[in-house]
């Protein structure tokens, strides 16, 4: 959806001139290719898996190398006012943290946070294809191949370039912060102690700029406006003490799969998968309008990107290709909905007997609503499965992780105009909104240290990035000119006054046949 004037243009005037922009975009290109890419090349040959994946983080040194490397790095671009320093605490992955002095301003506390991780994924070796291997960079038709590479090595490299182009277009700039952590894989389990004692730092923080997240595709520039929690739980249902002879006990003894499969029917209808009202919410106008937004851009590849077996269709499909992606997107990004990502008490078939099992038991990934309160969800989840079970069967529930999703504050109006002109120059098409359907706690634990603070949340997790997956990619044009866009945002902040400090509510305008919330221009 475009915010247009009749001439189909957005109607803002450019807030900075485009030779600055063009300076950016210069500077940018020529540094990926003769100072990032062989750093980066370095960064990818290391195994510096996440602490909560490797026992031996503390000790093998693959963390302090990753460190080492991207410090030295940071060092060469000599960035003006910088004070670079690595922290460590024992049993705390080593944080980088640089502070950056005001660029050619007086204003010595207005401060712009920015954010990535250097830990990595676990690699899955065996499943990378074509002689691809996690630790061995490889570049092919423009996607930069190897664990970490978008999920979020690039980070550091976007973070740290984008305020040296814009010192070297004479732009100025706020003072900024860079927090480069190394557990964001794990969980950030020591951010929060971090953060806290680093309070001083941040003096007044107005913007957060967080590039960890996915993007609708690779043709504009995405911002985050919201993802869903999740609730992780096993339910077991026991009928036996032991298992008997199915020839015995069938007909006479519940079989305790078919007791699961009637409980999961009250959370889920098994024919369409609509989880019931219970883990629903209302989703907000604005959103619908971002998503239709979203829809129409993406078109068909909402569901043509994954690998569909046979004659396998999409949820729920629509036979009009757009009210379908439409309809996709708000399952995904509005919608609670559950995942059966494990079993136990069933045996592989070559082991399966004529045994009436004892039990059954299978793990669910249920990715909840933004804006659905996790803790009423985890108890009532339990209620629902728990009461009156038939037959009188014993059912235990056991929750794993409970983490709320969130609906992002709308970025403040002169925030969006830089985006705008950020999309239209460096990727020639309009900004879009795009929501997560997985669950991103990082960007819950910034909010809550930040709540004055806008918060920019984009990222490069586009399509067939696969990461956690194998063959893990980041699209090297999409990698530049996001770098662009966010030293773009970097040198126009300082113009946008004090009043971008709260979130705006916006007016209404009419666009495209349809009214849009002037505060989700970027959509």
């Amino acid at each position: 959806v475009r915010c247009v004037q009749e001439t189909g243009t957005w109607g803002f005037q450019q807030a900075q001139p485009m030779e600055t922009m063009n300076e950016i975009e210069k500077f940018v290109t020529t540094q990926i290719e003769s100072s990032v890419m062989p750093n980066f090349f370095e960064y990818i040959r290391i195994p510096n898996v996440t602490p909560l994946l490797d026992a031996e983080w503390e000790t093998n040194g693959f963390a302090d190398k990753a460190v080492d490397l991207l410090v030295k790095w940071i060092n060469s671009l000599k960035i003006e006012g910088c004070k670079l320093e690595v922290i460590k605490e024992p049993g705390k992955a080593a944080l980088i943290l640089a502070q950056i002095d005001p660029y050619k301003l007086d204003e010595k506390e207005d401060t712009i946070i920015l954010y990535g991780h250097y830990d990595k994924q676990r690699p899955i070796p065996q499943a990378w294809r074509d002689g691809k291997t996690p630790y061995v960079p490889v570049i092919e038709n423009d996607k930069f191949y190897g664990r970490g590479v978008a999920d979020d090595g690039y980070a550091t490299y976007t973070i740290f370039l984008a305020i040296k182009a814009c010192q070297n277009a004479g732009s100025p700039h706020n003072r900024c912060v860079c927090l480069i952590e190394g557990a964001e894989e794990s969980g950030s389990p020591g951010l929060i102690e971090y953060l806290a004692k680093l309070q001083p730092v941040f003096r007044n923080p107005r913007l957060v700029i967080l590039l960890d997240l996915p993007c609708g595709d690779y043709e504009r520039w995405w911002t985050m406006t919201s993802f869903r929690g999740i609730l992780l739980f096993e339910i077991r249902v026991k009928v036996l003490n032991e298992g008997v002879h199915s020839g015995d006990a069938g007909g006479i003894v519940p079989d305790s799969f078919a007791i699961l499969r009637t409980l999961l029917n009250r959370i889920e209808d098994s024919a369409t998968g609509v989880m019931v009202d219970d883990f629903q919410v209302e989703i907000p106008e604005k959103n619908i309008l971002q998503i239709r937004a979203a829809a129409k851009a993406l078109k068909e590849s909402v569901y043509t990107k994954f690998p569909f077996h046979g004659s396998t269709v999409p949820m729920r499909i629509s036979k009009e290709p757009l009210l379908a992606s439409e309809e996709l997107l708000i399952n995904n990004m509005w919608r609670s909905s559950i995942t059966y990502v494990g079993a136990d008490g069933l045996p592989r078939f070559p082991m399966a007997g004529n045994v009436l099992r004892p039990e059954t038991g299978i793990r669910i990934s249920m990715r909840t609503a933004p804006t659905l309160d996790i803790q009423k969800a985890k108890k009532r989840m339990e209620e629902i499965l728990t009461e009156n079970p038939p037959y009188g069967a014993k059912v235990e529930v056991k929750f794993m992780d409970a983490s709320p999703g969130m609906s992002i504050p709308d970025l403040d109006l002169p925030i969006q105009k830089v985006i705008v002109d950020a999309s239209n120059k460096f990727f020639g098409k309009k900004a879009q909104c795009y929501a997560a359907g997985g669950t991103i706690p990082i960007t819950l634990t910034l909010a809550n240290a930040f709540p004055k603070a806008q918060l920019l949340m984009t990222g490069v997790l586009g399509p067939g990035n696969n990461c956690h997956g194998p063959n893990e990619c980041l699209d090297l044009p999409f990698f530049r000119k996001l770098t662009c866009g966010v030293s773009y945002v970097v040198s126009q902040h300082h113009t946008l006054g004090k009043e971008a400090k709260k979130p705006h509510t916006g007016q209404m305008i009419k666009s495209d046949q349809i009214t849009l919330n002037l505060s989700l221009i970027h959509i």
